[in-house]
């Protein structure tokens, strides 16, 4: 299971690597499905694995696999641009 942003990073080399290594292997990737944040527990009792973006769930053991950089444009009349984290534009929180 994954998000649009992990299959994006992910998959073509996790394939091909996969299939270097163990070529019978077969990988399926699934969109990770509204609410997972809510409901990660029991997906995860579920499927094999999970690539998602850091943060975005908690309280699970997590592998870093990959580091990003993220740029947020912001409109410079946007009030939250000059006091807020991107973190907290991005989730929403005043700054």
């Amino acid at each position: 299971m994954a998000s649009d942003y992990a299959v994006a990073v992910f998959r073509a080399e996790l394939a091909r690597t996969m299939h270097h290594r163990a070529p019978r292997i077969r990988l399926r990737f699934t969109q990770a499905p509204p609410g997972i944040v809510e409901k990660a527990g029991t997906l995860l009792s579920t499927t094999d694995g999970l690539l998602m973006p850091h943060g975005i769930i908690s309280n699970f053991p997590a592998t870093e696999l990959h580091e990003d950089r993220w740029v947020f444009l912001v409109a410079e009349d946007n009030p939250r641009s000059a006091t807020a984290s991107p973190a907290r534009i991005w989730h929403g929180s005043p700054g």
